[in-house]
């Protein structure tokens, strides 16, 4: 089990998040701004974040920044969720630290596998997954970002 934070202003994205994150035996702590997840993230302990990219008051991009600067944070996956396309914004991330990118809407089965496989490559035992996943790190291309759009008839989030 991880502890995971999310940040999103839209609730019914958090909420998704969340659901689909316990259901894979998660704890999650989910945080409607950057500022507030960045005051908890200074006191307790995560193993996992994902954070919109635009929010009110604080870019998920400054947030990925500001967390990369506490020390428990040095060396977490954090992950970017976002209906952003743009690949200047994707390179903006990893160069403040974002370890992924998930495309919203996203696939849920795809989303769920995306966390277990970077949860898997910081160390976490995670249950082995039998999909493709729809996440990309800086050492992989930006073309893995659109799987998680491919499929319409899947159930998608927005």
């Amino acid at each position: 089990m991880a502890i995971v934070m999310a940040i999103d202003d839209a609730l019914v994205i958090r909420k998704l998040v969340q659901s689909c994150l316990e259901q894979q035996g998660h704890q999650v702590i989910c945080f409607e701004g950057g500022i507030q997840a960045i005051k908890y993230a200074r006191n307790n302990p995560l193993d996992l974040v994902i954070s919109d990219v635009h929010m009110p008051g604080m870019q998920g991009t400054s947030v990925v920044k500001q967390l990369r600067n506490i020390p428990s944070c040095e060396n977490i996956p954090i992950i970017m969720l976002s209906t952003e396309t743009s690949a200047d914004w994707k390179k903006k991330a990893r160069e403040f630290g974002a370890d992924g990118w998930i495309n919203k809407p996203f696939n849920v089965e795809r989303f769920n596998h995306a966390i277990k496989t970077i949860l898997t490559r910081f160390g976490h035992d995670v249950p082995a997954a039998n999909d493709t996943a729809s996440i990309s790190s800086s050492d992989q291309s930006d073309q893995s970002d659109q799987s998680s759009n491919q499929s319409s008839d899947n159930k998608k989030s927005g």
